[in-house]
């Protein structure tokens, strides 16, 4: 199914829309919005604990990459030779997700929305399979719900 979705999506690749879609996953952009997450927080330890999840989330994204070694779908943009699983940029993306719903509602919903555009330019992209966007995700929330309980608990104390 991984491999059909791809196939499927580079046949509606066009230049307009690589080129849309490397803005949309651009390092400023996930930087604008994990710095914009970790100022409107409103205590000082949750901006500490936003700081963090996104940081362990990168983190154990870019292991788990190097541990599992899955090789990019064939189709993807780009000459380095880099590995697939999970996408790093979906789990960074989506660890903003709980974090903006904490703002509010209506930040909470622009941040799925972007992690989901993100991750939907990933695959545009051929960069990853399917399922490296949904591994990708799930590491970004657990780590973000995780460290929010963390933070939680601290807090309690």
């Amino acid at each position: 199914m991984d491999y059909t979705i791809s196939i499927a999506l580079l046949k509606l690749r066009n230049s307009f829309g690589i080129a849309l879609s490397k803005i949309i996953t651009s390092a400023f952009v996930l930087s604008a919005i994990a710095v914009s997450i970790i100022l409107f927080q409103k205590t000082k330890l949750k901006k500490l604990f936003s700081a963090m999840a996104i940081s362990a989330t990168l983190i154990t994204a870019e292991t788990l990459k190097f541990i599992i070694k899955r090789p990019r779908p064939p189709i993807a943009i780009t000459e380095k030779v880099t590995y697939s699983m999970p996408s790093s940029h979906a789990a960074v993306a989506f660890s903003f997700v709980p974090f903006a719903f904490k703002i509010n509602k209506k930040c909470g919903i622009a941040a799925l929305i972007t992690a989901i555009a993100i991750a939907f330019a990933r695959l545009y992209q051929g960069m990853h399979y399917l399922s490296d966007v949904i591994v990708g995700a799930l590491v970004g929330i657990a780590i973000s719900y995780l460290t929010l309980y963390l933070e939680r608990k601290l807090r309690s104390k």
